[in-house]
């Protein structure tokens, strides 16, 4: 048998076994396979590539999980990828017109991540204004831009919200969450945006505000955040912040820390810049003192020692 046509024996094999069937095609080092433009259906079916396998504008469908290792070559061109979990390309991946695509595979097969379109990568949206309402007692109307966009599968490059996944509210208000520290306040607002149809999606949110107008303060997150016995609601640094200048970017993943909505799919997110004045009285810091019985304890030390001195000889 050719060496071409073995790996596409395998996946034959696999095809026929149908759903269920999750044993793996593996492509080793060194090795290679071509779908020759053809369709195969892989069943749930896992593909391990650590060779060259290219489609020839061909389509590989149903497989569980596709991973390109590093060293290898998946060439879809005009091709098609479409798998249900975990997508990992390590390797080199090249497209012309063709797409790689997260779909759900039924019952035998869920989707684990947002469904959709992982490659081509599509350009994420144009960031847009938002007003920040003038703080209490006055003050000039200001304008944020905010930008909402996902990570793709590697968590590096931003990219258009998958289809369905939807911004249903987005705005800047003066409503502070509670347990806030009775010293933050907050001169630019809370942004706050809501999202669905968004399961597994990690969102990177961007946001920059009036020049200069970030000093002294400090990015803060509201929300659910830690894990077991230590998870808590409250204020708390975001997940890959970054502040560059006057715009600040971090990243909220569905069901993660600081998604304020436990639905699947939903997400909700207070964030704030916060300033944090000194306490006390015109700000001077409160200076530690010691108890009582501290104080007693101390005097009868310093007299002990003081008798003791007077009865040192000269």
């Amino acid at each position: 048998m050719h060496p071409f046509l073995k790996p596409l024996a395998a996946l034959a094999a696999l095809a026929l076994a149908g759903p269920g069937a999750h044993a793996g095609w593996e492509i080793p080092a060194g090795g290679a396979a071509q779908l020759g433009g053809g369709t195969v259906s892989l069943g749930c079916a896992s593909v391990s590539n650590g060779g060259a396998l290219q489609l020839d504008g061909g389509a590989l469908l149903a497989a569980r999980d596709v991973r390109t290792h590093a060293g290898a070559l998946l060439a879809v061109g005009a091709g098609r990828v479409e798998l249900a979990q975990q997508w990992a390309a390590d390797g080199s991946v090249t497209l012309t017109t063709g797409r790689v695509e997260r779909k759900d595979g039924g019952p035998g097969c869920p989707a684990v991540g947002a469904l959709g379109q992982l490659l081509p990568a599509t350009a994420p949206p144009a960031p847009q204004p938002v007003a920040i309402p003038p703080a209490p007692g006055g003050g000039a109307p200001a304008t944020a831009q905010v930008g909402l966009a996902a990570l793709d599968v590697d968590g590096t490059t931003a990219t258009a919200l998958p289809p369905g996944c939807a911004v249903t509210h987005l705005a800047i208000d003066r409503v502070i969450p509670p347990d806030t520290p009775a010293n933050a306040q907050f001169p630019l607002g809370a942004l706050r945006f809501e999202a669905q149809g968004c399961p597994g999606v990690v969102m990177q949110v961007s946001v920059t505000y009036p020049p200069r107008s970030l000093q002294g303060l400090v990015m803060q997150k509201y929300g659910p955040h830690g894990t077991g016995a230590a998870r808590r609601t409250g204020w708390f640094t975001p997940p890959g912040l970054q502040v560059s200048g006057d715009t600040v970017r971090y990243t909220l993943a569905d069901g993660g820390d600081g998604d304020g909505d436990a639905r699947p799919g939903y997400i909700s997110d207070p964030f704030a810049p916060m300033l944090l004045a000194a306490p006390g009285p015109g700000g001077a810091q409160a200076i530690p003192t010691l108890g009582e019985w501290a104080l007693a304890a101390l005097s009868i030390l310093a007299a002990l020692l003081g008798a003791r001195r007077l009865r040192r000889p000269f």
